[in-house]
C-alpha cells in the first residue's frame, strides 16, 4: 500500500505539469477512500503586484478555486505525512512486493493516522467554536457596559440641568 501512495504522489506531480492533478489513494480498511482531482490554473491577482488602480477583489469563483488548492496541498501533505510514517514503522526489508503482515501493519497505521488526524481536527474545530462565541460573549457583554455608562453618563447630565 505504501508503494502505492508514493506512485500515486509521483502520479500527482507529473500530472500537474500536464494541466491537471489526481491523485488516488487505495481503500483503507476502514473504508476510507482519498481521491482528488483539481485543474490547475493561473490566478494572476495571486501571483502578481499589479497597481492600485487595476487591483480587483477575487471573485467567489477563485476564491472558491484558492481555497481548493490550499485543501489539497494539505490533504497532499497529509498523504505524505502517513506514506513515511507508515513505511518507517512498517517496511523493514523493501522488496517489489509487501508482505501480508506488512500490509497489515500499513493498513492499521494508515487507519490510526486517519482517526487521530480526524480526532485533532475535530477538537480544533470545537475550540475555535467556543473561542469565538466567548469573544462574541465578551463583546456583547463590553457593548453592554458601554450602552449602561451612556444611559447613566446622559441622566446625570440630565439632572444637572434641572
Amino acid at each position: 500500500m505504501t508503494a502505492e501512495l508514493e506512485s500515486e504522489s509521483i502520479h500527482a506531480k507529473q500530472a500537474t505539469r500536464s494541466g491537471h492533478c489526481k491523485l488516488e489513494a487505495w481503500k483503507l480498511s476502514s473504508g476510507t477512500r482519498i481521491r482528488i482531482r483539481i485543474r490547475k490554473e493561473t490566478i494572476y491577482w495571486a501571483s502578481m503586484e499589479p497597481k492600485q488602480e487595476t487591483l480587483k477583489k477575487p471573485d467567489s469563483g477563485q476564491l472558491k478555486h484558492i481555497r481548493q488548492q490550499i485543501l489539497l496541498a494539505n490533504v497532499q501533505e497529509l498523504i505524505k505525512k502517513m506514506t513515511h510514517r507508515c513505511f518507517r514503522i512498517c517496511i523493514v526489508r523493501p522488496g517489489p512486493r509487501l508482505t501480508t503482515s506488512e500490509r497489515d501493519c500499513v493498513s492499521n497505521c494508515a487507519d490510526l493516522f486517519m482517526k487521530s488526524v480526524q480526532r485533532v481536527s475535530q477538537q480544533y474545530f470545537r475550540r475555535r467554536q467556543w473561542q469565538q462565541q466567548r469573544h462574541l460573549a465578551n463583546a456583547t457583554a463590553a457593548a453592554a457596559a458601554a450602552a449602561a455608562a451612556a444611559a447613566a453618563s446622559s441622566s446625570l447630565s440630565d439632572n444637572k440641568k434641572v
